[in-house]
């Protein structure tokens, strides 16, 4: 299959199917033509066998109509218009005599009975006819009609007979005509000599039944034609001609028509019969012998084609092969133009020369091509297995060189600042010219080189003695033999220049295009090279350092701090790790946006990198946490002098996009060997006792091993934590604040419990600390907020008019959306921010009172009031106590203890309201535990108090029943 294919390949073939194409549509054509003569002789047959059956039925009709003739002649005569019978038997007698065509005449009376015969036979005279057909069809139409085969009873021979009635002058059958037809009359020697010598010719009667035939059948007249399709075929009125096929495969030509006379048109029927092969006999020799001649002459035509395809086109089809082959072996010195004969076939060579020339120099500019591919490839190999850099350059010379002969090639490259000369890589040239290059600032005047890196463009001096280019560097240049230079400027895929590529003659010249090319691959290859190094290098810078504040990250300093404590495990040193991160960090990022917040690294970044007085490896080590690495030799004061001074630099003020933000820190210092060796445990020990210093708000903690164990557990405590506020499960208890004014229940404290699904009802001092240290505690801050705003809006509705307090802590006052958050919750609840009152500690307040300052305002000017918890624990000056906008002071439980126990505890308390009722703030006294405290501290002046002799913390349910028990009444609405 593959091979015959192939063979279609050939141009012979081809060639030789264009003529096939050509020749053999002429062979078919004539094929058709004879094939449509074999379809119009057909046809013609079909139409000449049809007249033979209509001519000969007219024959008979015409016998039949002249009967008829010669019976209304007889009709018309004396002898039978008189009845005069014997006169009629003697008239019919002579007509018979001297003819053949009838057998018999005579006359029927109505009855049947025989009237008149001219066969005088008197025996049979007296007869009855009246069961014959043509006898009732006659008498029934009329009219003439033709009767059927019969054998005559007078005569005894077998007959046709033609009849007529006899009607009188009143419109009267009486009686019946008739003549008895010889059977030999009909198609006897008529039109016999027209027929084929195989064709048939039958008539019968309207039964079937054989009258004659040509060629005469004496065995079958008077019998039913045998062929029952023909019959079938037959029956219609009309007549037909069609080609009938028989089981055995003969087809025969039948035509058929009728012949009659009067009312009785269709009494005969006529066919022709003539097999089909005869017919069609000339015309098949006729066409095989067509068909063999115009095969013939088709043969004939193509081998004539054949031939001349192989004169006039194979020698010169040859000869261009042969040049083609040799093209393939690289064999470009064949030249064939000469060698072709014809017109198109010389244009053809022509071009084929043309080809073989421009190949050639194609062949020369490839090798040279794969000679500058394999140097590129070698450059590019060399950047990707990172050689270094000046070794690259330096190849990439000896490339330059290769490409382009009796040049020197010189790469310069471009200091960072954009202006000098940073390097000079050029082997080949002189060592003091080099060394001239370097340092030396670009500009339009010095060198080609400098102009190109100044202009950014290719410049080309083919003689530097009349360059304007080298005003600067002529006389240096020419002292060593360099005549001419064509620089193309090395640029960065953003187009900044890097240096350029020079490339200089010993003679004045100017490059050729090749040269010129080969230049600017050289200054794109150094570029490449150039880019992939100093891409290598920021990799390399990105992998060790915090891409936002440009300080080592995590796994950095981690090595540092692991190659730190081996140095020092040898000198019996000490390794320092200072963990600080920065305070309500997220609050700020929350409000003023991540981008001020990157801004707030950075500047914190900038403030510890330029930190003096001792020396430390600094990494950023979370989003907002940075790790000192302080080596002993480094540290130029104590420990703790350090951390203070850098957290007190923490807390210096930052302006942000014109805003004015200051932040805290919280410290944690951890140091070998006394807390381990190990780096990670290292940094988790610090990270550790700073989270116990942001939780005690001391600012920094050094690392307590008690503290080892408890990491866990809180990170444990967190996890519990976070499900309980996404499963419900805290809940609020109220303990009720009694006015030693009034005397009645002014309002709630609402206190947080857990009710923990294992462990029960938990207090606050179990969870609370660990919350604090997580971001946690915001969400539940507000949890509980809004849960005491409910109920205490439930109670209003309920008809009483107490003030529900709620308590935060130091990182919520960081929250500077915090009043916008209570303010949306007062409003979806309405209820007045005069019924919520807002518990803060005091260490809170001082851990960053400029933050908790603006807080605090905020939320005071919305009508929340504000109460300082556990008044007294703390350092709050009396200076800063004035600028709080509180409302309340509430005096610890451990002074209110004291107070029933000395006069100094009673001292304390009543300074402690006379301070307060100074500054025109009500004082509440936490620790109420019996009756002589309570008329203590109402004797003191205390406003209000709480505590276990007035009610325990309550669940919401039990609020009601207490209220009706207690011993004092609740305040109500006006």
């Amino acid at each position: 299959m593959l091979l015959q294919f192939r063979s279609l390949e050939s141009i012979y073939t081809r060639m030789f199917i264009v003529i096939c194409a050509a020749v053999i549509p002429t062979f078919l054509g004539l094929c058709f033509h004879v094939y449509q003569q074999h379809n119009y002789l057909l046809e013609y047959t079909k139409k000449t066998a049809l007249n033979y059956a209509s001519l000969t039925a007219h024959d008979e009709s015409w016998l039949f109509t002249s009967t008829h003739q010669a019976l209304r002649i007889i009709a018309s005569t004396k002898a039978v218009q008189q009845r005069n019978w014997p006169v009629c038997n003697q008239f019919l007698e002579n007509l018979l005599k001297n003819q053949t065509t009838y057998i018999n005449l005579g006359v029927v009376g109505v009855d049947g009975e025989a009237l008149c015969e001219g066969t005088r036979a008197p025996e049979i005279l007296g007869s009855n006819f009246a069961d014959r057909g043509y006898f009732q069809k006659a008498v029934a139409t009329r009219g003439a009609v033709v009767g059927d085969y019969q054998v005559g009873r007078l005569t005894r021979r077998p007959m046709i007979m033609v009849a007529m009635p006899l009607i009188d002058s009143h419109q009267n059958v009486q009686g019946v005509l008739y003549a008895a037809l010889n059977l030999a009359a009909i198609t006897q020697g008529r039109h016999t000599s027209q027929f084929a010598p195989d064709a048939r010719l039958s008539v019968l009667d309207r039964n079937g039944i054989v009258l004659n035939s040509v060629p005469p059948d004496p065995e079958a007249i008077g019998k039913k034609f045998q062929d029952d399709s023909i019959l079938a075929h037959t029956a219609g009125d009309g007549n037909s001609s069609e080609v009938l096929e028989y089981p055995g495969g003969s087809k025969w030509l039948v035509s058929h028509t009728h012949a009659g006379v009067g009312n009785d048109p269709n009494a005969l029927t006529i066919i022709y019969q003539q097999p089909l092969d005869s017919v069609l006999q000339g015309v098949n020799k006729t066409f095989w012998i067509s068909g063999a001649i115009s095969l013939t002459l088709t043969i004939l035509a193509l081998l004539i084609g054949w031939a001349g395809i192989q004169t006039l086109v194979g020698r010169n089809v040859r000869c261009l092969t042969t040049a083609a082959k040799r093209f393939g072996q690289r064999k470009f010195d064949t030249h064939i133009g000469n060698a072709l004969t014809g017109l198109e076939f010389k244009e053809i060579g022509r071009r084929f020369d043309a080809m073989a020339r421009e190949l050639s120099k194609q062949e020369r500019q490839w090798a040279v091509s794969m000679q500058r591919q394999q140097g590129q490839n070698r450059i590019l190999r060399m950047v990707a297995q990172n050689t270094p850099l000046t070794d690259i350059l330096k190849e990439l010379t000896h490339f330059a060189e290769e490409q382009n002969d009796g040049v020197l090639a010189c790469i310069l490259l471009l200091a960072p600042d954009g202006q000098h000369v940073e390097s000079c890589i050029a082997p080949s040239l002189p060592k003091s010219y080099r060394e001239s290059l370097v340092n030396r600032v670009i500009g339009p005047t010095n060198g080609s080189c400098g102009a190109a890196m100044y202009e950014s463009r290719v410049i080309i001096d083919h003689d530097l003695h009349t360059s304007p280019h080298w005003d600067e560097l002529k006389e240096f240049a020419l002292q060593h033999d360099l005549r001419a230079c064509w620089s193309h400027p090395i640029l960065s895929p953003e187009g900044r220049v890097l240096g350029s590529v020079g490339l200089y003659s010993r003679a004045p010249r100017r490059p050729s295009l090749e040269d010129l090319q080969s230049g600017q691959m050289a200054a794109e290859l150094a570029a490449v090279a150039l880019e992939h190094s100093r891409q290598r290098h920021a990799l390399h810078y990105q992998s060790r350092h915090d891409l936002l504040t440009g300080l080592y990250n995590r796994t950095v300093l981690l090595a540092h701090i692991a190659q730190a404590i081996s140095d020092a495990h040898e000198s019996n040193g000490q390794v320092t790790i200072f963990i600080l991160d920065l305070d309500g960090f997220k609050e700020i990022n929350d409000t003023l946006g991540h981008v001020l917040g990157d801004n707030l690294l950075k500047q914190v970044s900038e403030r510890l990198r330029n930190i003096t007085g001792f020396n430390a490896d600094i990494a950023r080590t979370g989003s907002n946490e940075f790790t000192f690495l302080i080596r002993d030799k480094d540290a130029g004061t104590s420990i703790q002098d350090i951390v203070e001074s850098t957290l007190a630099l923490i807390k210096q003020p930052y302006l942000l996009d014109g805003i004015q933000v200051q932040i805290s820190a919280s410290a944690g210092v951890a140091r070998f060997p006394q807390a381990g060796p190990d780096p990670n445990a290292l940094t988790r020990l610090a990270d550790q006792a700073m989270r116990q210093a942001k939780l005690e708000g001391s600012g920094y903690k050094l690392h307590d091993p008690a503290l080892a164990d408890t990491e866990p557990q809180r990170l444990l405590m967190l996890s519990y934590l976070r499900k309980a506020l996404a499963d419900d499960e805290f809940i609020l208890h109220y303990q009720p604040k009694l006015s030693l004014t009034t005397n009645r229940i002014m309002g709630f404290e609402a206190l947080l419990r857990w009710q923990n699904p294992v462990r029960g009802l938990l207090l606050p001092s179990e969870f609370i600390p660990t919350m604090e240290l997580s971001d946690l505690i915001h969400p539940v801050t507000i949890w509980v907020i809004e849960n005491a705003v409910k109920q205490c809006k439930i109670w209003q509705q309920a008809g009483y008019s107490f003030i529900i307090a709620a308590n935060i802590s130091a990182r919520n006052l960081l929250d500077q959306q915090l009043p916008e958050k209570i303010g949306a919750i007062l409003a979806r609840n309405d209820l007045d921010a005069g019924f919520l009152e807002l518990e803060i500690t005091e260490s809170s307040l001082i851990a960053d009172p400029d933050r908790s300052f603006d807080v605090l305002r905020r939320l005071h000017e919305i009508g929340v009031q504000l109460s300082i918890d556990d008044f007294g624990t703390g350092y709050s000056s009396l200076a800063y106590l004035q600028k709080l906008p509180v409302d309340s002071l509430k005096i610890d439980r451990s002074f209110v203890m004291d107070s029933g126990q000395g006069r100094e505890g009673r001292s304390i308390v009543g300074s402690i309201i006379g301070l307060a009722h100074n500054l025109r703030v009500s004082v509440t006294a936490e620790g109420v535990e019996d009756e002589a405290s309570l008329q203590l501290l109402r004797d003191l002046g205390c406003d209000h108090a709480q505590g276990y002799y007035i009610s325990r913390p309550l669940p919401v349910e039990n609020v009601c029943a207490w209220l009706e028990d207690a011993a004092w009444e609740p305040a109500q609405h006006d």
